[in-house]
């Protein structure tokens, strides 16, 4: 019989940028006119979060954050590799890069590029299906 492994990540987007940009969504959010005056305000937040944010927005506390996180990536591969998978399904939120309101799927099985999988195989281009 088959067995599965599930594993789950964040899919947090500066992780791949610099540091000095990581806290960049929560600087932007502050400047929304549809945030309250209130929570913009560092005093109004929880003590982790104020000391994270500091007096330079966030950026010396970035690298801590960003070894926390590639830490637990590694974790998560070597669980992966030791299981030794036959086939490896990946899902995520499509965040409105490929779908619209004019077209919105439940689901979409599409390929992922070989080169980041090593070994594996690369699918026609634009080869994807929906339900």
């Amino acid at each position: 019989m088959g067995q599965i492994l599930g594993l789950g990540l964040s899919h947090y987007p500066p992780l791949r940028g610099a540091d000095d940009a990581m806290a960049g969504i929560l600087r932007r959010t502050l400047t929304r006119p549809d945030v309250p005056d209130a929570w913009k305000k560092p005093e109004n937040w929880p003590a982790p979060m104020r000391q994270e944010w500091g007096g330079d927005e966030g950026r010396s506390a970035a690298p801590k954050h960003r070894a926390e996180l590639v830490k637990h990536l590694k974790a998560l591969r070597r669980a992966l590799d030791d299981f030794k998978p036959d086939f490896v399904l990946m899902w995520g939120d499509d965040q409105y890069e490929n779908f619209h309101e004019d077209i919105t799927p439940a689901f979409c099985v599409g390929p992922t590029p070989s080169s980041a999988f090593p070994g594996s195989v690369t699918p026609p281009s634009g080869s994807c299906v929906s339900f």
